[in-house]
């Protein structure tokens, strides 16, 4: 029997930091929204919100609502992502409005790729 290795890999390169980095803000990102997801929509089934799996709309709600909330985590992170897009186009802060209320576009035209 092999005895394990208490061995420390430590980056060498710039590079190689950032891409674990990237791999551990991914992964942090993919646990939350593994732990809070299900809550979520626990909490929106105990209201009266129960998700209809039958409903291809209500389907795509909630992955919409799913990414909607891993934007925010990467919007955190500094990182991109393709609804940070969709954000800055539907969203519209009113002019002279004090309290900064956001309201919602009526036509919007965007492309998620860059």
């Amino acid at each position: 029997m092999e005895k394990p290795s208490n061995n420390i890999v430590i980056p060498t390169s710039r590079e190689e930091i950032k891409e674990n980095l990237e791999e551990n803000k991914q992964y942090h990102i993919q646990q939350t929204i593994d732990f809070i997801t299900p809550m979520l929509f626990s909490h929106l089934n105990i209201a009266g919100f129960a998700p209809d799996g039958e409903n291809e709309f209500a389907v795509k709600e909630g992955a919409f609502i799913v990414e909607a909330i891993r934007s925010h985590m990467f919007t955190h992170y500094g990182m991109k992502h393709p609804f940070q897009r969709i954000v800055e186009k539907v969203f519209i802060k009113e002019e002279g409005d004090p309290d900064g209320v956001l309201t919602i576009a009526k036509k919007i035209k965007a492309t998620l790729s860059e």
